[in-house]
């Protein structure tokens, strides 16, 4: 089989990550409803990918042990290995998601697919802009729509509901710990703003 590594410059790649990598690659063989590979990424002491997705509401929580996991799960798409051959079926990358909620199109394909993922046992740092308010506002207008589009299109009408319910807490949040006013202001749009 052939894979296909996705890297993000905000993660930090280890030795570590190799080798388990390389573990994973030497008994992918035996694993044919496997088609990706992901380490547990931190940002901090908080674990921010993989998770598992509510099959109801847009609620994670993160995934901490290693193993195989089916349906419901999510990871960034920096340092994913995918399998070539599963990423040529679903028809390459879609289009719709350039950058923003692409891993969410990824991992969503292969829940759909009834296609499992192995979470390796190594935990990687990443720095996510989103959370260390170092986003600019610019890029932050491209994510909350990426985002908006996603819930709106692939998930439920509940999934959405929560998701303005989670983007009114994060609005509260972003707030409060910065004094941007622009950042503030997009926000306080992509809340109000119709499916």
């Amino acid at each position: 089989r052939k894979w296909l590594l996705l890297h993000d410059h905000d993660t930090e790649v280890t030795a570590d990550y190799f080798e388990a990598l390389n573990g994973f690659v030497s008994k992918a063989a035996t694993l044919p409803e496997v088609v990706a590979a992901v380490p547990i990424l931190k940002y901090g002491n908080r674990t921010i990918s993989p998770e598992r997705i509510n099959p109801i509401m847009w609620y994670t929580r993160p995934i901490t042990k290693a193993g195989i996991y089916r349906k419901g799960i999510t990871a960034f798409n920096s340092l994913s290995l995918l399998s070539v051959e599963f990423v040529s079926a679903i028809g390459g990358f879609s289009l719709d998601y350039p950058l923003d909620m692409l891993d969410h199109w990824v991992y969503r394909r292969i829940a759909q697919a009834d296609k499992s993922v192995e979470v390796l046992g190594v935990e990687i740092a990443h720095s996510l802009s989103l959370l260390d308010d170092s986003m600019s506002a610019h890029r932050l207008v491209g994510f909350l729509d990426a985002e908006r589009r996603f819930v709106a299109s692939e998930l439920t009408t509940l999934h959405y509901i929560s998701y303005k319910i989670r983007l009114a807490l994060r609005l509260l949040k972003q707030y409060a710990r910065s004094a941007d006013s622009r950042k503030t202001t997009i926000m306080i749009k992509a809340l109000f703003s119709k499916r």
